[in-house]
């Protein structure tokens, strides 16, 4: 809903609160302030139930959780810079329960950032000088609800990511969504959150800065049958992910899957991972910043850590489960005691034409019946060629 003809100042405290890895730090600012009333300002928050357009002849500064209700959509033009000011813990979002669409033409991105951030077009439009700056994490991230729908032309997103959030953090499998050239800067968490089965599509995308920089997909456990097949943007498994028992997760051709210290894809259901000879299917570190190639610095550091054998623990093919991989290059993992990169328990499916390299272990068998059919596949590790407990393979 749009605050116009009424005048707002906001004043920030001189002191705010930021948290950090190390605890809490004070950032200093001054008193900061800028007026809805200003004919270059638009102000908006609350719930716009009814279709709405913004244009590039004002500043939208977002002062509160904005919500675009079922049945409205919010149509955003060339151009647009949307400000989000800094409310409460940093909780500052835009919803989206109906349709967000940003039609952007090309050249200038439509920018949706912090309202500390001078560097855009607009400027100083908080009007503080330079006394105040933004930080990773200074506003949420733009939801998208169940039954929502959207697309993306040309967008920059700044600053968001709060709460160990995506600066586009999808909630559930029932939504759409079109990304098209989406540059995601500074977020302090994911670029983008979504579950394993989500309807998202990614054409030209890019992350700076930000320690997710892809696609996270979040714990959840898969249960029905997804495929993953956008292979503009890095799958990232931050946290230990599990196909559950009647579940079946496919893997296409170019899909980077990088994974987060220590963690895991759990199979219980079925995995099947359908590379190609000119188009592998690639699972290594999210400190591998050879891959994508020209965009790989996935954790948003700059170079400043390198990938090594046992960075994540293994595809862990469990007792009951099924699969295949095929065409796979697989890097870097194998953490803990007994670990291999693939993992096999009292189950057989079957790796073909694929390289596992670098891993601390390749494979690990365990348990009756684990008889792993291994075919046209080479082993390179740094402290096994290769383990097996109580298996046989073809080779």
């Amino acid at each position: 809903m749009k605050h116009i003809a009424k005048f707002v100042v906001i004043f920030i405290l001189l002191l705010t609160l930021k948290a950090t890895d190390s605890g809490w730090d004070t950032v200093p600012i001054a008193n900061a302030a800028f007026d809805c009333a200003d004919p270059g300002i638009e102000c908006h928050s609350g719930t716009i139930s009814s279709n709405e357009t913004w244009t590039a002849s004002q500043v939208h500064f977002v002062d509160d959780v904005l919500t675009i209700a079922q049945n409205a959509t919010l149509t955003i033009e060339d151009d647009v810079i949307i400000k989000m000011i800094t409310i409460g813990n940093d909780n500052n979002e835009i919803i989206v329960a109906g349709t967000l669409n940003i039609n952007d033409s090309g050249g200038q991105p439509v920018y949706i950032t912090s309202s500390r951030d001078d560097t855009t077009p607009d400027g100083d439009t908080n009007g503080d000088g330079s006394d105040s700056t933004p930080y990773d994490g200074i506003w949420r991230s733009i939801t998208f609800q169940s039954g929502s729908s959207g697309t993306f032309n040309n967008v920059e997103i700044r600053f968001a990511g709060d709460d160990t959030r995506g600066a586009i953090h999808v909630e559930d499998s029932n939504h759409t969504l079109q990304l098209n050239n989406l540059t995601v800067k500074n977020s302090d968490w994911a670029a983008i959150s979504a579950l394993a089965n989500h309807n998202i599509t990614v054409n030209g995308f890019t992350a700076n800065s930000t320690p997710i920089g892809g696609l996270e997909i979040r714990n959840t456990a898969l249960t029905g049958n997804t495929t993953w097949d956008q292979t503009g943007i890095v799958h990232i498994i931050s946290d230990d992910f599990t196909v559950a028992s009647g579940g079946k997760l496919t893997i296409d051709p170019g899909i980077v899957v990088k994974f987060a210290s220590g963690k895991s894809l759990l199979v219980d259901g079925e995995l099947d991972v359908n590379g190609t000879a000119n188009n592998n299917v690639y699972f290594t570190s999210l400190r591998d910043d050879t891959l994508p190639a020209g965009n790989g610095d996935t954790n948003g550091d700059g170079g400043n850590t390198t990938p090594a054998p046992g960075n994540w623990k293994s595809i862990y093919f469990r007792n009951g489960s099924d699969g295949s991989i095929d065409h796979a290059q697989i890097r870097y993992g194998g953490s803990g005691s007994n670990t291999g990169a693939v993992q096999v328990a009292s189950v057989s499916p079957s790796i073909s034409n694929s390289t596992l390299r670098n891993n601390k272990i390749a494979l690990y068998s365990t348990g009756s019946g684990a008889t792993p059919e291994v075919n046209n596949s080479d082993f390179f590790t740094i402290a096994s060629l290769l383990l097996w407990q109580a298996a046989l393979a073809k080779f």
